[in-house]
């Protein structure tokens, strides 16, 4: 290549990357769920052939563990009890990936033995206005409320996020979710999502040792109502 031709590609490759540079970033995509509870004796049956739905989805689809199956812990009137839930990028899209093995021999053959094990209770829709992620086995700390200004409380999760990241807590997600079809009692879901139940515990040590942690949740107040919370626990296989 001549030295005029050098010089052209140099130009055009700083060009391309300074529009990319400048380029406005996309507004990150907030998921949807759907949030099933299951009353069965058995959880770990329960999560098995979750788990056979899960591979029938991900053959047609592509999609991995498209089903997430939780059980309450220290979580009040729900310890014990079986959480099935569903994400998306949109409720379209949740609906389309179910209805994609409604008819499939295989996921028709677990629904069978599902339905010899279980009950389903209520169902919520749900759509993120914060979501900072999830950790694979998570450990949950969920709270249930009544928000009288979701944006200003979405602003006191940005306090926080600060109080994790400065107390060796930054492998803990933030995930606000806003109830969007069968609510009861709530108006938001706020997910407290870790790694391990161990990080959980470090982070309910936290909350109940450290004065700057309550000195959020009493400045929060402001902005929500509690409902209830609970520990969770992620079984799926």
């Amino acid at each position: 290549m001549n030295r005029s031709l050098k010089l052209l590609a140099s130009l055009l490759t700083l060009s391309a990357a300074g529009h990319l540079q400048g380029a406005p970033e996309a507004k990150p995509v907030l998921p949807v769920i759907s949030i099933q509870q299951v009353v069965t004796r058995d959880p770990t049956t329960y999560a098995m052939w979750i788990a056979r739905n899960n591979e029938v989805i991900k053959g047609k689809l592509g999609v991995e563990k498209f089903f997430h199956v939780y059980l309450g812990q220290a979580a009040g009137e729900d310890a014990g009890a079986v959480f099935a839930v569903m994400a998306a990028d949109s409720f379209a899209t949740l609906t389309k990936t179910w209805q994609a093995v409604q008819d499939d021999p295989a996921a028709a053959d677990s629904r069978s033995h599902l339905n010899a094990i279980r009950d389903l209770g209520p169902r919520t829709l749900l759509k993120a206005v914060r979501y900072d992620g999830a950790n694979p086995g998570a450990s949950l700390f969920n709270t249930l409320a009544l928000l009288s200004d979701e944006a200003g409380y979405l602003k006191a999760t940005d306090q926080l996020r600060l109080l994790l990241d400065t107390h060796d807590l930054k492998d803990a997600k933030i995930n606000v979710y806003r109830v969007t079809a069968g609510r009861c009692t709530y108006s938001h879901l706020v997910s407290i999502n870790l790694p391990s139940e161990e990080r959980l515990a470090v982070f309910l040590d936290a909350m109940t040792t450290e004065p700057a942690f309550a000195d959020w949740v009493a400045a929060a107040g402001k902005y929500r109502t509690v409902v209830r919370n609970g520990t969770y626990r992620e079984i799926t296989r």
